[in-house]
């Protein structure tokens, strides 16, 4: 029989000069830093810190036939989830016309994860290639993948390493 958990993990996010007292027990796992700055303890070593790290997820709709039959018909294909280490996020909606802002939203711990932006060519045959921006720490990249379906079909899609506040159209 399996025992229920009894730990959470939390994110903190602090301005510069703040400080923060973790509660009796508390273990810090990681420590993201965005910038020059530095993190300290007045109660014992801290892990060593890591920094954001860029990415992009890719896939394709294709919208070339008046026949639902076709794979990755732009109308059935929907962002379902993202996963970071042990922590997933619910998206469920339809990818199409959907921008970082609009997939934020059910991404409750931004200091975790955040989509970035959200690129697509506009192909003439109505092949459309999508790339999906987002920052997530470096620690936890590998980790990290994009479920997207297809009519209830789940793919998940691995991270591919890209430039920090670079977003170029896929296929250009």
């Amino acid at each position: 029989m399996a025992s229920a958990s009894t730990s959470s993990l939390k994110s903190i996010t602090l301005a510069p000069g703040e400080c923060f007292v973790l509660p009796k027990g508390a273990v810090v796992q990681s420590v993201v830093t965005d910038g020059a700055i530095t993190v300290t303890s007045s109660c014992g070593d801290l892990p060593p810190s890591t920094a954001y790290q860029c990415g992009a997820f890719y896939f394709f709709t294709d919208d070339t036939s008046e026949d639902d039959d076709t794979a990755m018909e732009e109308e059935y294909v929907n962002y379902e989830k993202i996963v970071i280490g042990g922590t997933t996020f619910t998206i469920g909606v339809q990818a199409y016309g959907k921008s970082a802002p609009d997939l934020n939203v059910y991404v409750t711990n931004q200091a975790l994860f955040s989509f970035t932006a959200v690129q697509l060519n506009a192909d003439p045959d109505d092949r459309r290639l999508y790339a999906v921006y987002f920052k997530v720490p470096a620690d936890l990249f590998s980790s990290t993948y994009l479920q997207i379906s297809d009519r209830g079909t789940p793919y998940n899609l691995p991270p591919f390493e890209a430039t920090c506040d670079e977003y170029p159209i896929p296929g250009t």
